[in-house]
């Protein structure tokens, strides 16, 4: 007998067309949290901008636990977290690095093969999922789009060691790198345990925080 897949789908008396779940809700909130992320990068609030990024992925990532707690995985779920991983780790990301000084015309293509790499590797991932290996391991076809944030976070600091417009190319030449791998036939590893992962997102998150602080920088 086929499995009956949940739905979304609202009763034709009720106001809505879609009931949305705690988890449904706790999804959108990255929504607003990228938004603000976004908005850091446009007025040069780089730390803040990481920060907020790196609390859009731990949201995302506790929107996982929570649809396995409350046991309510449907595919109207699956749906609408393509499109908010879409903001959350492509559109997010590329703001930054447009700011970070990628806005330069032979530079800024970049950013389109990143977003255009990333919406066909969210798509496959939309389709096939988590896979596992022969170890039983949970892995993915293609490198998955959460290493944006930490390719972000990585060149934030190498700022400070490199100088001038070296690390802006060096940053372009590993996003046209970590772009074919996002294509690439290739099961990469996902992170299986789920606490350490939360802890290195949250220390991340306050450190930038913190480093925002420190300037002086407005939060809002």
């Amino acid at each position: 007998m086929a499995k009956k897949i949940k739905t979304a789908f609202a009763k034709k008396n009720s106001l809505f067309i879609v009931r949305l779940s705690l988890p449904d809700l706790i999804a959108l909130s990255g929504i607003l949290i990228s938004l603000i992320s976004i908005l850091h990068s446009h007025y040069g609030r780089l730390e803040y901008a990481l920060a907020f990024m790196f609390m859009a992925m731990l949201v995302d990532s506790l929107d996982g636990v929570f649809i396995k707690l409350f046991k309510t995985e449907r595919l109207f779920g699956r749906y609408m977290d393509g499109f908010i991983d879409f903001l959350v780790f492509l559109i997010s990301p590329a703001v930054f690095f447009y700011y970070f000084g990628f806005e330069r015309l032979h530079i800024v293509w970049v950013l389109l093969l990143f977003g255009a790499c990333g919406v066909i590797r969210l798509s496959v991932y939309d389709q096939v999922g988590d896979i596992k290996t022969k170890d039983k391991e949970f892995a993915c076809l293609g490198m998955p789009v959460f290493w944006s944030h930490f390719i972000t976070a990585a060149f934030y600091g190498l700022a400070f060691i490199i100088k001038g417009d070296a690390v802006v190319y060096l940053a372009a030449v590993v996003m046209g790198a970590y772009s074919f791998l996002m294509l690439l036939n290739k099961k990469f590893a996902q992170f299986e345990k789920k606490p350490y992962m939360f802890a290195v997102i949250i220390i991340l998150m306050s450190v930038f925080f913190w480093l925002g602080l420190s300037k002086g920088s407005p939060l809002f």
